[in-house]
C-alpha cells in the first residue's frame, strides 16, 4: 500500500497518525492514536512498513472505544478540547 492508502486505513479505524519519523538511517517508527488514551507504535525499514506495523497492532489490540463520528480532520483533535467519555450499551463512547 502507498502511504496515502495506509493513512486512509488509519482514519477508517477512527484513529490518526500522531507521528511518523526516522529513528536512524535505516529504521522508521509510526505512532497512531485516537487522540485521547489509545495509541500503538510500529517500526519498519520504510515509512509504509512502520505505519503498516502500527495498523496491524490496532487489529490485535482494538480498544473498547466507539466513536460517535469519523475522523475527518486534524482539528477534530485539538488538544484544548477533550471529549468526555460516557458509557452507552456497556461501551465507552466519545
Amino acid at each position: 500500500m502507498t502511504l496515502e492508502q495506509l493513512i486512509s486505513q488509519v482514519h477508517v479505524r477512527h484513529l490518526r497518525v500522531n507521528n511518523l519519523f526516522q529513528l536512524d538511517e535505516r529504521r522508521w517508527r509510526a505512532n497512531v492514536t485516537d487522540g485521547i488514551r489509545y495509541w500503538e507504535f510500529g517500526e519498519g525499514d520504510t515509512p509504509e512498513e512502520a505505519l503498516s506495523a502500527a495498523l496491524f497492532k490496532t487489529d490485535t489490540t482494538t480498544p473498547d472505544i466507539v466513536h460517535d463520528r469519523p475522523v475527518t480532520a486534524a482539528q477534530d483533535y485539538h488538544p484544548a478540547i477533550k471529549p468526555q467519555p460516557r458509557m452507552v450499551n456497556g461501551k465507552v463512547r466519545i
